[in-house]
């Protein structure tokens, strides 16, 4: 995909993307990649390597407060979380990318039991009401 082509965050919009992705923006909070398998440093996340967004969960909480999770074009998955403080990002923030090779990898490993709840996609035995 392209930028443009990417679709809203949830009630954020579109205008989150650039923050939170690789190769878009001198401005971006991201900070890499990780498998979840080894924790390593795995190939940026860019709007090319985006096939689908699955979920998408984004709200102003007090500042942008972001849960994805993604197909990649390669057949992998992505899941991240993020967020920024009342004052936008490039001050406190935090940008969390993980990459599995499966999509339940994505959700058990990339996720928290808070993004798993937003996003809808609790583990066995959770309750997408538990907080």
């Amino acid at each position: 995909m392209n930028l443009k082509d990417l679709p809203p965050i949830g009630e954020l919009g579109t205008d989150e993307w650039p923050y939170i992705l690789s190769c878009t923006s001198s401005y971006s909070s991201y900070s890499g990649a990780y498998s979840t398998a080894d924790g390593a440093a795995v190939e940026d996340i860019c709007p090319h390597r985006i096939a689908r967004v699955d979920r998408a969960y984004g709200i102003d909480n007090d500042g942008p407060d972001i849960a994805l999770l993604i197909e990649l074009t390669d057949g992998t998955w992505a899941a991240c979380m993020a967020w920024a403080d009342s004052t936008g990002w490039g001050c406190q923030d935090g940008v969390q990318w993980k990459v599995a090779p499966a999509r339940e990898e994505a959700i058990s490993q990339g996720l928290d039991r808070d993004a798993r709840r937003k996003l809808g996609v609790p583990l066995p035995g959770e309750a997408e009401t538990d907080g």
